[in-house]
């Protein structure tokens, strides 16, 4: 009954619109390291060292003590932390919590015992029957299993975010639980358990007791790889896509990043892993207790502490939270303190001191190094002045041309109704080649929802197309791979990712990073990574952003965010860039400094813009054209002194104040300023 009432209450709540767009995101910032000290060998190594001393004792530790419990202790912890792995992946880098985790560990268990015992499988009037597979194969097979059962399962679930999704997949835990356990082609033949006995593996006879140590090895060897893959994974263009859909879906989607794939793909790889752990926990202790020991419901919520305790959203987090939840009180079962320590208790005292879990004392240790060493090298050598970067911007995305008679963009008849509100009421527009148009009416006229309905996150009536294609029905991210570019109002971006992560996100654009190929490390893989770094960096240069390429975007002002945005913009080669208030929330100095920007990227890029602003000087100097909205209604348009002097936008917007209409007058910018202007005044 608890359970259901809790159900009905997330329901209700989930309905909100903050409910559906909530993520969890409580991983610590790592400060990146600085450009000047990657050339020492020992900051370049320094990521290395934990994994050598967990390397170190995990050795050394089985052959100090021989104790058969001893070591199976120590399998147990290395199999509930590759299980958490799963949960790192799912809710410190996607943002979605999962307390189901620990039923995708015991269905891989249940299919790699299957799968090693033998299976008969009924199939029609006839019994299909297979082979017995070697332990690591029916190891590697159940994980890929659990994957694709995670992306079924993944595909209903992450249609709802936030406490939903939690309650959702809490459910399937209940469900794997109490039904998926209990089928018969899980079960041994004639019995209600499963066992998993080990023969060989690798080659090597695991059955005795000194044999048992290389399982623990095995085991180690496996948390090492799989260790090394979510590292590298976490710091390539699938943990930057992964993080940004977690911070701000609708800007990814804007960078052609499809969030639903995004989290569909986080959701199936920590589904394989939690397949992988669970079933080395199995093979440690040769069979699948799901009724009484492991697997559990209970299972996923200390899966979840874990890697709280551990470190949300680190790679090293998994191994401390196994380590401090399930070492600790089995090493020292007599001790009255450990308990106090690993309950709840001293999970709270633990994240009052550390919020970012244990390995937020690693950091906070790298950090002190990081500053030793900045220290010894003195302070960096002052830069000259410079002036604009001499590079011009260029189209990596081949497109043809278009005829100066078809426009970029055009909308018929467009519409958007919440409930019976109508916020946008046949709005019909268009923007030719080259165009900078400009929209302008009061706060709530409809002007970021007609640019919101353009962009596809509202679903509106009507048509959009955009070069002559209809991109009505189509998504967010196709629509930006089609060529239209958007910035928000808020300019928020991904506020844990750095400038040049934001900027790489958006440089997915013109290549993908491949999921199984970056796990794999082939060597173009990390070509892709290098260019894609050094094309971020151009970018980055020729906004005058160079100060701040490893700074968070949490950290920056409002104008060098808005910047940042435009670099995204750059990045994606659009025809078509949708600026919503570029200049809203930034001082005047760097409002001025804006209109030269922008007619310099129309010139470069020769892209067409339809930008929001009420800034009337600059709406008015770098416009084309200019529509004016009212009450989601267009009521004028044309040129800019046509639409300044219209009585229906000077009764519903400018007001009959003369000082203020004169105020929306052009103000003339000097032509040549260049991107530098912004960098100077973002300082």
């Amino acid at each position: 009954m608890i359970f259901l009432l809790v159900l009905a209450a997330v329901f209700v709540v989930s309905r909100g619109r903050d409910a559906e767009t909530s993520a969890f995101s409580f991983a610590p910032k790592v400060r990146p390291v600085p450009e000047r000290l990657r050339d020492l060998w020992w900051i370049r190594h320094l990521e290395r060292v934990p994994f050598l001393l967990l390397g170190v004792l995990a050795i050394v530790l089985p052959l100090l003590v021989h104790q058969s419990s001893r070591q199976l202790l120590y399998t147990i912890i290395l199999g509930y932390a590759i299980c958490a792995a799963s949960v790192t992946i799912l809710t410190g880098w996607a943002g979605q919590l999962s307390l189901g985790q620990m039923a995708f560990a015991g269905l891989g268990a249940l299919t790699a015992a299957a799968l090693n015992r033998g299976l008969r499988i009924p199939l029609g009037g006839s019994t299909v029957s297979l082979n017995a597979l070697p332990f690591p194969v029916s190891v590697l097979i159940a994980s890929l299993v659990t994957a694709a059962i995670a992306a079924v399962v993944g595909a209903g679930a992450l249609r709802v975010r936030g406490l939903l999704l939690a309650v959702s997949t809490f459910a399937f835990g209940i469900a794997a639980e109490q039904f998926l356990y209990r089928r018969d082609l899980f079960q041994d033949e004639g019995a209600h358990t499963a066992s998993f006995p080990r023969s060989t593996a690798f080659g090597i006879d695991i059955t005795d007791q000194r044999s048992y140590y290389y399982l623990v090895l095995v085991v180690l060897v496996v948390l090492a790889v799989v260790l090394a893959v979510v590292a590298r994974l976490r710091r390539s263009g699938v943990g930057r896509t992964t993080i940004g859909v977690r911070d701000n879906p609708w800007t990814a989607a804007a960078y052609t990043v499809r969030a639903t794939r995004v989290k569909l793909r986080a959701f199936a790889l920590a589904g394989g892993i939690a397949g992988l752990g669970g079933s080395l926990l199995a093979g440690a202790v040769q069979n699948v207790p799901y009724s009484d020991r492991y697997f559990l419901s209970a299972d996923s919520l200390a899966l979840v502490s874990i890697v709280v305790i551990g470190g949300l959203g680190s790679v090293y987090g998994p191994v401390l939270g196994a380590l401090w939840v399930i070492g600790l009180p089995a090493i020292f079962p007599d001790n009255d303190i450990v308990p106090l320590l690993t309950s709840s208790l001293g999970l709270l005292v633990l994240l009052l001191y550390f919020p970012g879990g244990l390995v937020q004392i690693g950091y906070s240790a790298r950090d002190v190094l990081l500053r030793a060493a900045e220290r010894r090298l003195g302070p960096p050598p002052a830069r000259a002045p410079q002036a604009a970067p001499a590079r011009v911007l260029s189209r990596t995305i081949e497109r043809e041309p278009l005829p100066a008679e078809l426009a970029v963009l055009r909308t018929t008849d467009l519409r958007v109704r919440f409930g019976g509100l109508t916020a946008v009421d046949g709005v019909s527009l268009q923007v030719k080649p080259g165009e900078i148009i400009g929209l302008i009416g009061t706060n709530g006229a409809g002007k970021s929802t007609l640019m919101n309905a353009i962009g596809g996150f509202l679903p509106a009536g009507g048509t959009v197309e955009l070069a002559g294609q209809d991109i009505t029905g189509a998504s967010p991210a196709a629509r930006a791979r089609a060529g239209l570019g958007r910035t928000f109002q808020t300019a928020t971006l991904f506020p844990e990712l750095t400038v040049r992560q934001t900027v790489q996100i958006a440089l997915e654009a013109r290549g993908r990073t491949g999921l199984l190929s970056t796990a794999l490390h082939l060597p173009h893989t990390f070509r892709h990574e290098r260019a894609q770094r050094a094309a971020a960096d151009d970018l980055i240069g020729f906004l005058g952003l160079g100060r701040y390429t490893d700074a968070f975007v949490a950290d920056l002002s409002t104008g060098t965010r808005r910047i940042v945005e435009l670099a995204g913009l750059l990045a994606l080669d659009a025809r078509l860039l949708c600026l919503d208030e570029p200049t809203a929330g930034v001082a005047q100095r760097e409002t001025e400094a804006f209109g030269p920007l922008i007619q310099e990227i129309r010139r470069e890029l020769d892209a067409a813009m339809l930008v929001i602003e009420h800034d009337m000087p600059l709406i008015m100097g770098i416009s084309d054209r200019v529509y004016c909205l009212e009450t989601g209604r267009v009521i004028a348009d044309g040129e800019p002194d046509q639409v300044r002097n219209d009585p229906k936008v000077i009764a519903s917007y400018l007001g009959t104040d003369e000082r203020a209409i004169s105020r929306s007058g052009s103000v003339p910018g000097p032509a040549a300023t260049g991107p530098e202007v912004i960098s100077a005044s973002s300082t």
